[in-house]
This record gives structure tokens, sequence and C-alpha cells, in this order.
């Protein structure tokens, strides 16, 4: 495939295609998993779904920009620069306390980008999501953790290959390097062996395996960012 003068191989093109994919996934379907976890004191699932009612704060959830490496709504941009064009604030410090108003509105904003984005990739928004529904999305967010942890394990056996060790153990025999190099920077079995890398990545489903007045709750995972910011620091992945 030929792309902007570059020539790319389809199948490592397949490839980041596919990690990109389940890492959208482990993303939003974590980010609702999130909110069902927080629900977890909810009497009924019908409560459940109420909680996952689609945020309305932004006009074009899609619409993000860099601000200084963090990620900000354009409109709430726009409302800023509007504010100082007016002379409306007038200080640094006004300034900063605007944007730290936007910092903490961020986990809004951002739970209406994951309602429509989840809404595109799904067909439904996730208020709308029913118990069999959140179990097959419970099942997609196992399935792209896990592949996207033994992805990054085997990633890292690269940090202790042959090139790696250059460096170590000068005027030494390979085992004496090697012996070295294993004390300093440890090997990628016991890499293994971390905590980090035993964590399990999977969710327990609690909540929809549990008796309609006992939602019950998910253990927290970290998520993943879906957005890509174009060469105009337009973010989104649906351009």
């Amino acid at each position: 495939m030929h792309y902007g003068g570059v020539v790319i191989k389809r199948l490592l093109f397949r490839n980041c295609a596919r990690s990109y994919a389940q890492a959208v996934t482990r993303y939003l379907n974590g980010r609702v998993l999130d909110r069902i976890e927080a629900s977890a004191s909810a009497a009924t699932w019908a409560d459940v779904q109420q909680a996952l009612r689609a945020g309305d704060t932004l006009r074009d959830p899609f619409a993000w920009t860099d601000v200084g490496g963090l990620l900000m709504p354009i409109e709430r941009l726009r409302a800023l620069e509007d504010e100082i064009v007016a002379g409306s604030l007038r200080s640094l410090a006004e300034v900063d306390e605007k944007l730290s108003a936007i910092a903490g509105m961020f986990g809004q904003d951002e739970w209406s980008y994951v309602c429509a984005a989840f809404a595109q990739e799904q067909g439904f928004v996730p208020q709308a999501m029913s118990r069999e529904q959140a179990g097959e999305m419970l099942a997609a967010y196992d399935a792209a953790a896990g592949a996207l942890h033994s992805k990054l394990l085997d990633d890292s056996k690269k940090e202790f290959d042959t090139f790696a060790r250059i460096g170590y153990g000068l005027g030494m025999t390979e085992d004496e390097r090697l012996t070295e190099f294993t004390a300093v920077r440890g090997s990628a079995r016991n890499e293994r062996r971390r905590p980090a890398a035993r964590e399990g990545t999977g969710r327990h489903g609690g909540a929809l395996a549990a008796p309609e007045g006992d939602p019950g709750a998910f253990l927290s995972s970290m998520v993943m960012w879906p957005f890509r910011v174009t060469d105009d620091c337009y973010a989104t992945r649906h351009s």
C-alpha cells in the first residue's frame, strides 16, 4: 500500500489496524464499565441504565484539540478565546481560573465523547444497553485488553535481547556479560513475574450475573485513549 510516498506492507497495516481497533474497544468499553462499576449500589438494571445516560455537555463531542499536550473540546477553547478578546478576562490569574474550570468539566465532556463514539461503534447508546449486550461488551473488553497486554509483554522482550546488552561486560565473555546485564536490568523471565505483568487484564462481570436487585460491581482497570489528533489539531477518530 502506498501513502504519501511511503510504502506500507499490507500485513503491517492490518496488524496496526487490528491493534488500534483493540485499543478503541478497550477504551470505550472500559469507560462504560467504569460507569457500571460506579453504579454498584443501584437497585435494578434500569437504574444502571439511567447512570449510563448520554452526556449532553458538548454540541460536537468529536471536536477536540491539543492544548499544550492536553486534550480540550474545541468549543471550550473557542469560548475562552472569545472571552480574552472581549476583555472579560483581565489577568493571567483569571485565565488560569477559567482553565481550571474547563479541566473540572473534563469528566463530563469525555463521557459525551464516549457515548457518541460508543453509539457509532455499537449502533446503540450505552443507556439503551441490555444486560445481555453488557455481557457481550464485557467479553469484548476482556478480549481486547488481553490481546494488548500480551503484545506489550512480547514487545518487552526487546529490552533484553543481544542488542540491548551493548555496553555491558566490556572485555568479558558472553556468559559474564549476560550475568552483569541480568544483575542490572533483569531478564525477560523476571519481567513476566513482576506484579504489573502478572495482573489480570479481565474484568469480573458481577453486575451482569447478579440478581436484578443486586447489580454488583466490576474491578477497575486502566483505559487507553482512542483520540487521533490530525494536522489541524482536530482530535477525533471519526474524521
